[in-house]
């Protein structure tokens, strides 16, 4: 027996195990019972019309607002539910959860363009819809009492550019849309692949032979499991171990003062971009992440990088992070001026 068969042995015995493990799916019926089936890759599909969406989205907010601050997610919810779906003329598939906000089953009243009717939906109902027509279409669904779901769907002409369509509309409707009410619907509960521990064996982690890593979650009976990806032959992780040896030099030689400076620069930093709970980023990460912006724009190759062959024009740590294009996060000018003592 391989030592990977006798690690999923192992898991098998001490923990439940939900979903894909390795190359196996484990599922559980209504009544309980286990069951699994070998896990087949589907490769992913080619962009479409509606999926080319969410990538012109995506980049718009991102440009906007960095995705690690605490209110990402309500500038994404506001920008990915009020936004119109620009689509060709055609005939195009809605799921109900994502479009409609369908989160149970049920009956529902989906009106349009002002014609209704009652369906009985689910989460993953798929509803298909015809827009012959360049011009706008209205379509609600909703139960009685609540709120109905609106989408607006545009339909262009089909040599219009479709990104384009969606920045112009941007442009004039981006800043009104972040003032709109942020949309209320329960979403769609989510059943995440995971092992949960038995007995003593509650709190697992770390590399299982050369395929599978384990990591804690916040539950400390429950684990996640990892693709473990070796990237020995990828020029970017080659390049980051051939010049992380130079950066953690450099650290090695600031002076005192300059640490204490950037630890509280690391600590304004981090309390901008994560919460109190998330993971830690150690200080020497964010300066191996500062380096490598300022270095980038400078144009320095990190592999010349050391005490002595410094970054050009770099004097002080507010030179560092204006090169790196970060922010300044509440440091004084006085603290901005403490050199590095690296020459």
């Amino acid at each position: 027996m391989s030592k990977i068969e006798s690690d999923i042995k192992f898991l098998e015995r001490t923990c439940e195990i939900h979903g894909r493990l390795v190359d196996t799916v484990y599922r559980r019926k209504r009544n309980g019972e286990l069951y699994t089936y070998e896990y087949e890759h589907k490769p992913k599909y080619a962009s479409t019309v509606l999926s080319r969406r969410t990538g012109i989205i995506n980049k718009v907010i991102t440009t906007m607002i960095d995705p690690r601050k605490q209110d990402f997610a309500e500038v994404a919810k506001r920008v990915f539910y009020y936004t119109p779906y620009f689509v060709y003329p055609g005939a195009y598939s809605f799921t109900c959860n994502t479009f409609f906000k369908v989160s149970a089953k049920g009956e529902y009243e989906v009106n349009f363009n002002g014609m209704s009717s009652i369906s009985k939906l689910a989460p993953r109902t798929q509803l298909k819809f015809s827009f012959p027509q360049t011009g706008i279409y209205t379509l609600q669904c909703g139960q009685e009492g609540k709120l109905p779901a609106t989408r607006e769907i545009r339909v262009i002409p089909s040599e219009s550019d479709l990104e384009a369509a969606y920045l112009e509309w941007f442009a004039v409707h981006l800043s009104e849309i972040l003032e709109l009410p942020l949309p209320d619907f329960e979403s769609m509960t989510i059943y995440r692949a995971h092992l949960k521990g038995r007995d003593i064996y509650r709190d697992l982690s770390g590399k299982a032979d050369d395929v599978m890593v384990l990591v804690k979650s916040r539950d400390p009976a429950v684990m996640y499991s990892r693709r473990y990806v070796n990237n020995s032959g990828n020029a970017q992780s080659q390049y980051f171990c051939a010049v992380y040896p130079h950066i953690t030099e450099c650290w090695k030689a600031v002076s005192p003062e300059f640490r204490e400076v950037w630890k509280q620069y690391h600590q304004n930093w981090y309390h901008a971009h994560y919460p109190e709970n998330d993971k830690v980023f150690w200080f020497v990460q964010l300066w191996t992440r500062i380096l490598f912006k300022a270095a980038a724009e400078l144009g320095f190759d990190l592999l010349q990088l050391s005490p002595e062959n410094w970054l050009p024009g770099i004097e002080t740590l507010g030179d560092l992070i204006a090169a790196a294009g970060e922010g300044n996060y509440g440091l004084s000018q006085e603290e901005l001026q403490t050199t590095f003592g690296v020459h």
